[in-house]
């Protein structure tokens, strides 16, 4: 958890959907977005992929081996050089083919569980448990065969049927039979060629970027013509894989895509899918989907993206973005733009996996622009304004809000004592109502192995992932203690204390890690 930090300004390609409930709503969900499955927080510690040594190509799996977003931190970056590198660090759409023929570790995994009890002041309460199970053979990377596994079980530890009809601890898991559910994330087998037309096949349940993520139990395949390093195709075909409905009966999905360097500095990426989803809510929808994608890089630390994405033909988003950093000066400038532009309900439940049950996503637009300055690499300080319009103030709704929110950001480290950082937040919203509000953070690091962080936040609109509603001028506290005491073991508490229209609540999570 962390203060009142604003949301990620740059747009990114959308995480795959893996629609799980069980994270505590990160900080960044303070500024509300239009709900869709790239939105969909996950709830599991997850494996740390081995950085391999080629560059990661932009049309492979986003890495689902990364530390989930449960402790989301805000410190400000401990010196320029490592802020620069951050900022350089924009994904490129075509990879540069190297293939390690070695790897030192054949098999990899890491197994945790976590513990989340949750309280309000009526004295409904709600205890889970999960546990998670990652493995891997070899790298992706590596010439020759690979295989991932990725898993979760959870239980509800303290079962007991709601008193009224709406229970404020409902979730996903609650909706069936049994008390044990289980999840398979992701089961795969690849093969990569040392040096051929066809770079890289994966068989199984995996997830696809064909310009939005999909989860497929299918085959992919990628191509490395010889002597075209700027140019890569890809394809796919299969069934999509829904987490949350039984039957595959009446679904495909297939598609393509190509990637290449159109200039010095550019990367430019085209994709079409085509969905097929039979269910017994909206008949049988057929769905094409359209995306482009161009990246620039203007200057060593100045880079801009644009992308379209258009559904059979109706165009649905388009957005712009932008970054700059000023090394001699230790100066960041962020902003972005982005837009739906036509009526989102009822789609293929790969594109459309929420508001298709839930609700009808009208037209909006939201903007943001900050910019950020470092002092000594002791202290920075960064302001910004993120805004939300709708195309039409009718159309507003639940998750749909027009706002405007002015913020400034205050981080001082190594004070009062080297080993903590501070940071304090003032911002003003402006929508029905002009509210002024403030949140901290302070962080304590005694040693490379235990970590103390506590803090206060505010949000006029915050998204309860739990319940799928909107709570209104959303008070926080939270503290969290996280302690590693070998390389291999990681373990973490958090409690967490909110207040809003809705009531009060208590939230406590605990994590045990271990990687192998």
């Amino acid at each position: 958890e962390s203060p009142a930090a604003p949301p990620a300004p740059v747009p990114e390609p959308p995480v795959p959907p893996v629609p799980d409930p069980a994270a505590p709503p990160a900080p960044e969900e303070k500024t509300p977005e239009a709900p869709k499955p790239d939105a969909t927080p996950s709830d599991a510690p997850k494996t740390e992929e081995p950085k391999p040594e080629a560059e990661p190509k932009k049309d492979e799996e986003p890495k689902k081996e990364e530390e989930p977003p449960t402790d989301a931190e805000h410190a400000p970056a401990e010196d320029a050089a490592s802020k620069a590198a951050v900022v350089a660090m924009l994904p490129s759409t075509v990879p540069v083919r190297v293939v390690d023929a070695s790897s030192p570790r054949r098999w990899q995994g890491t197994a945790s569980m976590r513990l989340r009890a949750r309280v309000d002041t009526d004295s409904e309460h709600d205890v889970d448990l999960y546990e998670y199970l990652a493995l891997r053979y070899r790298k992706e990377s590596d010439a020759g065969w690979s295989a991932s596994f990725y898993g979760r079980l959870a239980e509800d530890l303290d079962y007991d049927s709601p008193t009224s009809s709406y229970y404020v601890f409902n979730d996903v898991d609650g909706t069936y039979d049994s008390l044990l559910t289980g999840r398979l994330y992701h089961m795969y087998a690849s093969y990569r060629w040392d040096c051929a037309f066809l770079e890289q096949v994966r068989i199984g349940r995996q997830n696809v970027d064909g310009g939005y993520p999909f989860l497929v139990d299918g085959i992919r395949a990628t191509t490395a013509p010889r002597g075209v390093a700027d140019f890569q195709a890809s394809a796919f075909v299969g069934l999509p894989a829904h987490l949350f409905e039984g039957s595959p009966e009446g679904d495909f999905i297939c598609g393509a895509g190509v990637a290449f360097r159109p200039w010095r500095g550019g990367d430019a990426r085209v994709d079409w899918a085509y969905i097929q989803d039979e269910n017994s809510y909206y008949g049988t929808p057929k769905n094409n989907l359209f995306t482009g994608e161009l990246r620039q890089r203007i200057a060593t630390y100045t880079s801009g993206r644009l992308w379209y994405q258009q559904v059979d033909d109706h165009p649905r988003e388009i957005g712009v973005s932008g970054l700059s950093y000023v090394c001699e000066a230790d100066v960041a400038i962020r902003g972005s733009f982005r837009s739906l532009l036509e009526e989102q309900n009822a789609l293929v439940y790969d594109i459309d996996a929420y508001t298709a049950i839930e609700q009808t996503l009208f037209p909006y637009w939201d903007g943001h622009l900050s910019a950020s300055k470092g002092f000594r690499n002791r202290v920075t300080v960064e302001g910004g304004v993120t805004a939300r319009g709708l195309w039409s103030a009718s159309d507003e709704g639940t998750f749909n809000r027009e706002f405007v929110r002015l913020y400034a950001t205050v981080s001082r480290a190594d004070w009062p004592r080297r080993d903590v950082t501070l940071s304090l937040t003032g911002e003003y919203w402006a929508s029905h109502d002009d509210v002024f509000s403030g949140g901290f953070d302070a962080t304590w690091k005694p040693s490379t192995c235990f970590r103390l962080s506590a803090g206060l936040d505010y949000a006029l609109y915050r998204t309860d992932i739990y319940t799928d509603t909107e709570r209104y001028d959303s008070y926080g506290a939270y503290a969290r203690v996280t302690f590693v005491p070998a390389r291999s073991w990681k373990a973490d508490v958090t409690l967490r204390f909110e207040d809003d229209d809705a009531g009060t609540f208590f939230t406590l999570q605990a994590g045990l890690g271990y990687d192998f």
